[in-house]
């Protein structure tokens, strides 16, 4: 082509890229324009969406910071109290006015905004009468009721600027981290002392029934009549004196069982045959042995004293060597006790104790029928009491000196030189039977010794057992002849015995009873003389003893006989003074129950309330969590 039509070829191109370039750019502005349009219509219509969500999404408030939250977003002031202080003495001001019916409801409540809602609206409801027509304000629009004019002002001030909400989160604070808890608290450590003082009461019961147990053991140690003396302690568990005097009473009646002891030991004596046997053999085995001795003496040509025709009588030398002769008397006089008529006589005097005291239980009831008016004598006109006249007159001794005017002795004087005549006693003899009138017997005790010395006169005093220097006496022979026998049977078992002072052979000249004893005999005798020591002497008879023949010792058995009863009454008291405190305790814990109940009730109530408020005010549903959740 010729050159211009290449440089216009060329324009042309160019014109063309520049164009075509051009439109590409308008198309890529276009496609970078539509998405930042699209951006600005999403952005304009997120707001909207996310206020309409939230509105929707409830607030979340800690139940022990709504008062903080509220003063927070400037819901209400932060000197909030001090709007509270006039509503509060308001409410206390109107609530004494309020029907009875009202104020019933209102009793043991926290009145807050909402039960002063519900007074207003009873109040209201009362004034309209059950016309839902009637208006309860005048032209001017006031209340015609001044109860509802007061009430409604007590609301009025509420709403201002929230205080009741204010309010209503502060006494939701208290519930939740005071009284709720402190009650829950106050309940487990009621039942906790209540199981404490359950067990010690547990434990006091038995102390109790121990004691009572050991009384009883130790009355039936000394054989005391148990019923009769709680009897007393029943009619008078205060009046120490008086059970003392029962017990030192009932220890002086179990002394007279020592008699009966005493006389079933001395028949025991009797009856034994083995202990006479035993008696019998140790007397011919000192017997023989000294004749053994005498005659080797008399056999000696160069003993002096071997004088005599050796023609003695067996029964002088037996009396002479006769040993243990207070068991002896003893064990014979024995046959006079009769263990049947002793029976019988310990029932009779049970009986007659029984009907004793029967006897002294009506004896201050007696009725003398005697009255003064029936004696004839009166009070004198100076209103001194009135006294008998016993007929009788005395003579007066003048001023009551010792001699006459002319200085002579005095008729008393010459009297008393004479011979004293013998004084007779002289008794009134009132016709009154003590026994048959129940009077107790102020020698009751002189009386027991009496009875005790009856008891002994079945047998000769000087060989009772009663007595304590014959039971001595009888307890050293008993002792003698255990040792006796206790020695002959080791000797017999060590080795066989030779005729010597000691060892009496097999000799036509020994008695039967001497040689006819082995170590096996002599252990049953020795057994028998063991049981007769046993009776005589044991701890038994030793307190016994000690009873008839001490004051001082059954003075101090009283006294450690109360003491079980007293520490048993103490331990009663105690147990008492613990049913109450536990009686208390329920009562308490009762109470306790229903105040945390009406609580919670009230804190279920406030947080349903503070809910829907805060709902309202805000437009929005408010949620209240918190350890509220694990209460209600």
């Amino acid at each position: 082509l010729p050159p211009k039509t290449n440089q216009k070829r060329k324009q042309l191109i160019t014109t063309t890229t520049t164009i075509m370039g051009k439109n590409k750019n308008r198309k890529n502005k276009k496609k970078q324009q539509q998405p930042q349009q699209q951006q600005q219509q999403v952005a304009e219509e997120q707001p909207e969406q996310k206020q309409q969500q939230q509105q929707k999404q409830p607030i979340d408030v800690h139940c022990d910071k709504i008062t903080e939250w509220l003063i927070a977003r400037d819901l209400v002031d932060a000197k909030w109290s001090l709007a509270l202080k006039p509503i509060r003495d308001a409410i206390t001001k109107h609530r004494g006015s309020l029907p009875s019916a009202v104020r019933a409801e209102l009793e043991g409540r926290f009145v807050d905004y909402w039960a002063c809602v519900q007074v207003f609206e009873r109040l209201a409801a009362a004034e309209r009468g059950g016309d839902e027509g009637k208006k309860l304000k005048n032209f001017f629009g006031r209340f015609e009721s001044q109860q509802l004019a007061d009430w409604d002002e007590v609301l009025q001030q509420y709403r201002k600027r929230n205080v009741y909400l204010a309010e209503a989160g502060r006494r939701m604070a208290q519930l939740v981290n005071v009284d709720v808890p402190n009650g829950k608290r106050a309940m487990q450590e009621a039942d906790k002392q209540i199981q404490h003082l359950a067990r010690k009461m547990g434990d006091t019961s038995r102390m109790i029934r121990e004691y009572k147990r050991k009384f009883r053991d130790q009355c039936g140690e000394w054989q005391l009549d148990v019923d009769k003396i709680n009897r007393v302690v029943e009619q008078s568990p205060n009046d120490a004196k008086r059970i003392q005097n029962v017990l030192r009473k009932e220890l002086r009646r179990s002394g007279k069982l020592l008699v009966r002891l005493m006389q079933e030991a001395q028949r025991f004596a009797f009856d034994s045959e083995r202990l006479g046997e035993a008696i019998e053999y140790y007397n011919e085995f000192v017997a023989c042995n000294a004749r053994i001795a005498k005659n080797a003496m008399s056999e000696n040509p160069s003993g002096n004293d071997a004088g005599g025709d050796g023609d003695d009588d067996d029964d002088s030398n037996k009396k002479e060597y006769t040993l243990c002769t207070t068991l002896i008397r003893v064990r014979d006089e024995g046959a006079k006790i009769d263990l049947e008529a002793l029976k019988r006589r310990a029932e009779q005097d049970d009986q007659n104790d029984e009907d004793g005291e029967d006897n002294a239980a009506v004896a201050d009831g007696i009725n003398w029928d005697i009255s003064i008016e029936e004696t004839g004598t009166t009070a004198d006109e100076d209103g001194a009491a009135a006294t008998i006249d016993w007929g009788i007159s005395t003579v007066e001794d003048g001023d009551g000196d010792d001699t006459n005017a002319d200085g002579s002795e005095t008729k008393r004087e010459q009297d008393e030189e004479e011979e004293e005549e013998p004084v007779v006693d002289l008794e009134i003899d009132w016709g009154i039977d003590l026994a048959e009138a129940g009077a107790d017997n102020p020698n009751e005790e002189d009386d027991d010794d009496d009875d005790d010395d009856k008891d002994g006169d079945v047998i000769d005093a000087d060989v009772s057992l009663i007595d304590p220097a014959v039971r001595n006496d009888v307890l050293s022979d008993v002792l003698e002849l255990q040792g006796f026998l206790s020695h002959r049977i080791e000797s017999m078992r060590s080795a066989s015995e030779s005729t010597s002072a000691l060892g009496v052979g097999t000799s036509t000249s020994t008695p039967t009873v001497v040689r006819k004893q082995t170590p096996d005999s002599l252990s049953l005798l020795l057994e028998d003389v063991n049981k007769f020591e046993r009776l005589v002497r044991n701890q038994r008879v030793l307190q016994l003893a000690l009873i008839r023949s001490s004051d001082k010792y059954v003075e101090r058995q009283s006294v450690k006989l109360h003491q079980s009863l007293v520490h048993a009454a103490r331990l009663e008291q105690t147990l008492d003074g613990n049913e109450q405190r536990i009686a208390e305790m329920r009562r308490s814990v009762h109470q306790t129950g229903l105040q945390l109940k009406a609580d919670t009730e009230s804190l279920a109530a406030l947080k349903t309330n503070l809910e829907r408020s805060l709902g309202e005010l805000l437009d929005r549903p408010v949620n209240i969590f918190g350890a509220i959740a694990s209460i209600i």
